[in-house]
């Protein structure tokens, strides 16, 4: 996958590693699905990080690396491999 397209995803999908197989897991973000009347907003995170079907690279790209791609945020305190932001695609 070139980084030009990212998809989100919610922490409850239950074919999430068969889409982590099927696409680079460098394009999956998380969403929170809020604020609609059937979504897990306040345990989100809690549920995707508790999940024992995904790596913990795969629970950190999802909510962290990912996104601060996407938008080109840095997080203070956090380390990881220089990747280029979004805004650095032609």
């Amino acid at each position: 996958m070139s980084g030009k397209c990212f998809v989100g995803v919610e922490s409850t999908e239950s074919a999430l590693p068969y889409g982590l197989d099927q696409v680079s897991d460098d394009i999956l973000c998380y969403s929170s699905d809020y604020c609609h009347w059937d979504c897990d907003f306040t345990h989100s995170v809690k549920l995707l990080v508790e999940r024992h079907d995904l790596s913990d690279e795969r629970k950190r790209k999802i909510p962290t690396d990912n996104p601060t791609r996407l938008f080109g945020i840095p997080v203070p305190g956090y380390e990881r491999e220089a990747l280029p932001a979004m805004s650095a695609f032609p």
